[in-house]
């Protein structure tokens, strides 16, 4: 009876976890337990034995009734913890059905979702590290290439915000991992101003700063364009560059530094912050004055930013020092030109009239 189908697929484990009754899917695993399924292979010869799946004698292969019962899947690929946690059921429930074949590493439903997903997604941290530490390399991916760190980055309650650094530590191997548009987790969370997500992140795995989405945007080109006021997007360039000193210097597909970005949305507190917190004069000057594909610098992005560096005393007094080189370059081309011309009329004249 436990293992009948409705027309939908579903299991009587499928309808319990569903509706949220924890004792009625602890009797329905523990019956479950009480029996065992018997499963003959024809064919011996062609099983891995190295993998496990049989011993180097040809025995019959046991498989445990609850472990069947578990992975049913309905016609939406959902098994019954795929339904607990969609259901936003007591975390007990999954628990209980995680733990009743720990070993299972579980496949997404038809939404492309994985039970760690939504975990994440609908979960308490509790139930994300419960799930983690059993199964480490469980799946955890989601439609669009997105992963359980994305789901992650987008969850700001107070619980999870708690739970940062150990859940961000426990899914480290994928904080790299992107989705269809080449964005990180650390773009979702530049993106959402989750900045106890950013500091997590730059705790176990600070290179995140370098991966470029398929426009060839950073988490920094992102939070340049969302600044705008916005302290938390500010703060986040502050700590990403913090912990990547030179993350500034990639550039998107044209050619822009997070500050032509920040430009192009009239986002002025990056140049403030630009101009006023970092300390080199040269990684400020190189900034500012670096030109995109078309041939632009920042200032020439908005006529705010060129009016904020005019009269900005550290730029101007660069912009005098760089204008005295160029005029002592310039007089010494004139110079070079004119004894150049000199010496080719002295060549001239010595050939038209030749000294006897």
């Amino acid at each position: 009876m436990l293992m009948q189908q409705n027309i939908n697929g579903n299991t009587p484990l499928h309808i319990a976890a569903r509706s949220g009754s924890t004792e009625i899917v602890s009797q329905f695993i523990d019956h479950a337990g009480n029996s065992q399924v018997i499963e003959k292979d024809e064919d011996y010869d062609d099983i891995d034995v190295e993998k496990g799946i049989l011993p180097a004698e040809k025995k019959a292969m046991c498989k445990s009734s609850v472990e069947q019962l578990v992975r049913i899947a309905n016609k939406s690929k959902n098994t019954a913890l795929h339904e607990a946690l969609l259901s936003r059921t007591d975390s007990r429930i999954s628990q209980m059905l995680r733990s009743a074949d720990p070993g299972f590493e579980y496949f997404a439903n038809d939404s492309g979702e994985t039970p760690l997903y939504l975990a994440v997604k609908f979960g308490t941290p509790d139930l994300v590290d419960y799930m983690l530490k059993i199964c480490p390399s469980q799946s955890y991916g989601a439609l669009g290439g997105r992963t359980a760190l994305h789901a992650l980055a987008l969850r700001d309650s107070d619980s999870f915000k708690e739970a940062y650094s150990s859940l961000v530590y426990l899914l480290r191997h994928i904080v790299k991992e992107v989705d269809k548009n080449g964005r990180t987790a650390l773009h979702s969370a530049v993106q959402f101003d989750n900045n106890e997500f950013l500091d997590a992140v730059m705790q176990v795995n600070p290179s995140v700063c370098y991966v470029s989405d398929k426009d060839g945007m950073t988490a920094l080109h992102h939070a340049a364009a969302a600044a705008n006021g916005d302290y938390g997007s500010i703060n986040a360039i502050k700590k990403m560059i913090q912990h990547c000193l030179d993350c500034w210097e990639v550039l998107d597909n044209k050619g822009r530094n997070f500050l032509h970005v920040a430009a192009q949305n009239n986002n002025s507190d990056v140049l403030e912050y630009v101009l006023n917190e970092i300390s080199s004069d040269l990684v400020v000057e190189t900034i500012i004055r670096m030109k995109d594909k078309n041939g632009k610098e920042p200032c020439q992005m908005h006529p705010n930013f060129s009016y904020i560096l005019s009269r900005n005393t550290r730029v101007k007094q660069s912009t005098r020092d760089a204008n005295e080189i160029r005029e002592f370059e310039d007089a010494l081309i004139g110079e070079e030109v004119w004894i150049s011309v000199l010496s080719t009329l002295k060549k001239v004249l010595s050939i038209c009239y030749p000294m006897h």
